[in-house]
């Protein structure tokens, strides 16, 4: 198998992120969403209303399926909406709307997964990934100092560029 072309942005031999929630199966995916939305989400002052409403008819179709409860009064506004929006997912299966729950969440927040409680992530107070294990070393042979410094510049300060092509 070839290497990829210079301009690729795996030349430089790195391995390209993969985001943790995708190794997660179902239901657990859906069960770690539903803990982010109770204990995050659903908190946020920028969520709508209506993003709030159908993040829960959602999960009440996930959790219950169709809905079958009787229509409440017609006075009980709140209650009204809700049973509404229920109802209206019909014959949808659990499964799907599942899936369209995770879905939601992903659209109002598209890194939901990296929340530190969740335990997908390693907890990084910076943000970012964990450096390399001390003592580790990459395809030449050197040890990976740069991770630990956060740039990767000589001794006179320019920085480095390592091509594909010098490599053995």
């Amino acid at each position: 198998r070839e290497a990829p072309p210079a301009e690729s942005p795996m030349a430089d031999g790195a391995k390209p992120q993969v985001d943790a929630i995708f190794f997660v199966g179902w239901p657990d995916r859906f069960h770690i969403a539903e803990r982010y939305a109770d204990e995050v989400l659903m908190h946020e002052p920028d969520i709508t209303d209506s993003d709030r409403l159908l993040l829960e008819s959602l999960r009440s179709q996930a959790n219950h399926g169709p809905c079958t409860g009787a229509r409440p009064s017609i006075w009980d506004k709140e209650a009204m909406a809700r049973w509404s929006s229920w109802r209206q997912l019909k014959n949808m299966s659990k499964p799907e709307a599942m899936n369209m729950y995770v879905r939601a969440v992903g659209e109002l927040r598209s890194e939901w997964w990296r929340w530190p409680p969740l335990g997908l992530v390693d907890e990084e107070e910076d943000g970012t990934q964990a450096p390399a294990a001390p003592g580790a070393e990459d395809e030449d042979g050197a040890q990976a100092e740069a991770a630990g410094r956060g740039d990767a510049s000589g001794e006179d300060g320019q920085s480095m560029e390592v091509s594909s092509s010098e490599q053995p």
